[in-house]
């Protein structure tokens, strides 16, 4: 379930780095994704810090997925 969530989380992190690249919108998400994951794959090829770049990368990405899912619960009501 951790893979999941990491993956998911790398998602998140392509996308938004996806985003970034272009200034303005007129491309699809996919598209955006892709960008981001060829970004994150060109990154992961430079010698010894590509792989702590993406090591970050990962971990804020489920930082991201954590937030969103204790932020999604509701709290229950005391009776």
């Amino acid at each position: 379930s951790v893979a999941i969530v990491v993956l998911l989380g790398t998602l998140g992190v392509a996308l938004w780095i996806g985003e970034k690249t272009r200034a303005k919108s007129e491309y699809t998400p996919v598209q955006q994704l892709l960008m981001g994951l060829l970004i994150l794959g060109l990154i992961g090829l430079v010698p010894g810090l590509g792989g702590l770049i993406l090591s970050v990368a990962n971990l804020v990405g489920l930082g991201a997925v954590l937030t969103w899912l204790l932020n999604k619960r509701q709290p229950q009501p005391i009776r």
